[in-house]
């Protein structure tokens, strides 16, 4: 029976990222779907699609973001820094790690959460060559292929290359995760996601 795949665009800084991560997982879990995992760089797909960063919207929306922010911490019970003290941050390091330890063969689901965390939670500066490394050794990964990944021209090339991708599947912000075709952009829509990977899940249960 095949498995229902999730393609999942996201950048290491996003907030909205790290509220939907660890239900985006317990939903692939409950449906036995794959998640496929698809760093991509913020201002480049930004740029792609009509978007700004943070820093260059409206007053209003800077506040509405706040708002909202507060907003899915309560809902969620979630441990989030509404003003965390390294952001806005550069990730390209860690996206690099990350795009590396993915081409290894190396399942990053609780990677991409700990940087995530790092940011969101733990006041950790993931701009930092040492925190990047600290947090992939703490998962397992050897120093020297964490330090080739973060050289290596194929990362940046797959970053690009996720980046193209995400514009081309409709992604416009993260995260964004697409399933047999169908966008749902943010955190907020994974209750969607769930019924569309459902649906998939029994279409192939009953052609099994």
């Amino acid at each position: 029976m095949s498995r229902p795949l999730i393609d999942y665009y996201f950048w290491l800084s996003s907030d909205w990222s790290f509220l939907g991560h660890r239900r985006l997982l317990a939903i692939a879990g409950r449906h036995n779907a794959v998640i496929r995992y698809l760093p991509v760089r913020m201002k480049l797909l930004l740029d792609k699609t009509g978007g700004m960063v943070l820093s260059q919207r409206s007053p209003q929306r800077q506040r509405y973001r706040l708002d909202e922010l507060r907003r899915w911490r309560d809902r969620l019970g979630f441990p989030i820094n509404l003003a965390p003290a390294h952001f806005p941050v550069d990730n390209e390091k860690a996206l690099r790690v990350v795009a590396g330890a993915i081409a290894s063969g190396h399942d990053v689901g609780e990677l991409v959460e700990a940087y995530m965390r790092a940011v969101w939670v733990e006041e950790r500066d993931i701009a930092d060559r040492g925190v990047v490394l600290d947090i992939a050794s703490r998962r397992g990964l050897r120093g020297a292929e964490i330090d080739t990944w973060i050289a290596s021209a194929e990362t940046d090339q797959t970053l690009t290359a996720n980046t193209a991708a995400a514009a081309e599947a409709g992604a416009f912000g993260a995260p964004t995760y697409v399933v047999a075709g169908e966008v749902f952009w943010g955190q907020d829509r994974l209750d969607f996601l769930a019924e569309r990977v459902t649906a998939l899940a029994l279409s192939a249960l009953a052609r099994s």
